[in-house]
């Protein structure tokens, strides 16, 4: 190196290094790891060449990581994961953190000298606005108390004829202080596991479903809703990324217009086919795309964002 750049030296750059301030502070890791873990997490420090700038001090030139933040920009976070993630974060956390890495590139990049725009807060994330909800309490819509309908027959029960091997049951949670649904899966070539909620509902005022879900699947599992409704059609939501334990109040929106259904011109093609009218639900079934994986889950009570 010393060849082609005179004074210059590769070094792994401390974390009070202004870069690690450039626009976010990542001084202090992010959420856990101590560098931002992009879409490959290799190297928990950063490489840099230093360069003197004939000022006494010696500036970074050259970034250096194995880490993938170019990947991790181009995660989208609603999408199935194709490959197993090596940190137990959301495909939204981990595009995050390959932004907050960006953006202190482009700012140190920069100089000193620059303009220094405040970074935007965590809040304007759209992806946790939308599928994660953040409001007061909502009432439970079903708190699996009644397992049976007026008929004897399961108001819950596992689905069989295209998914993988999976079994359901409900049980008493004592941490949660409530009934939960317990979900075990094999993995296998159909890719998901399903349960699916038998009573007819009317969602037609019903912004979002939400609930919690327990995850003992360790490179995490994407999970979406299906809709039947009775005229036959079916509508599914985009899926959310499940990490290992718990995850509170996973959302999802029914009023955006972006399901897939057979109802499409392509039929379960695309995202792209509003859920309505919503006022005749026979079934909701909870999808789990555990990739080929076993494991298990568990589901707290369901509730409607009005």
């Amino acid at each position: 190196m010393p060849d082609i750049i005179p004074g210059a030296k590769l070094v792994s750059l401390e974390m009070e290094h202004p870069f690690f301030k450039a626009c976010y502070d990542l001084s202090k890791g992010y959420k856990g790891f101590r560098v931002p873990p992009g879409d490959k997490y290799r190297q928990n420090y950063i490489e840099a060449v230093l360069i003197d700038d004939g000022k006494q001090n010696a500036r970074a030139g050259i970034v250096y990581t194995r880490n993938d933040y170019a990947d991790g920009l181009e995660i989208d976070p609603r999408m199935d994961a194709g490959m197993k993630s090596l940190t137990d974060l959301t495909n939204a956390e981990m595009q995050e953190a390959s932004l907050r890495f960006g953006m202190n590139l482009i700012a140190y990049s920069m100089g000193p000298e620059a303009m220094r725009l405040p970074p935007p807060p965590d809040s304007v994330a759209a992806f946790e606005k939308v599928y994660r909800y953040n409001g007061p309490p909502l009432p439970a819509m079903d708190d699996f108390s009644i397992d049976r309908d007026q008929y004897q027959k399961p108001t819950w029960y596992a689905e069989t004829d295209w998914c993988n091997t999976t079994e359901m049951w409900i049980v008493d949670e004592a941490e949660e202080k409530g009934k939960v649904v317990g979900v075990r899966f094999n993995g296998g070539t159909k890719f998901k596991a399903a349960v699916t909620r038998n009573v007819p509902q009317d969602l037609s005022g019903s912004q979002a479903i939400v609930f919690d879900m327990f995850s003992s699947v360790g490179s995490g599992v994407n999970v979406a809703l299906l809709f039947t409704a009775k005229d036959g059609k079916a509508y599914e939501t985009r899926p959310v990324f499940v990490r290992p334990g718990w995850n509170r109040n996973l959302r999802f929106p029914l009023n955006l217009g972006d399901t897939k259904s057979s109802a499409s011109p392509q039929p379960w093609k695309e995202y792209d086919t509003p859920f309505e009218p919503r006022n005749s639900v026979e079934r909701m079934t909870v999808l789990i795309y555990n990739l080929g994986e076993s494991g298990a889950v568990k589901i707290g009570p369901i509730k409607s964002q009005k």
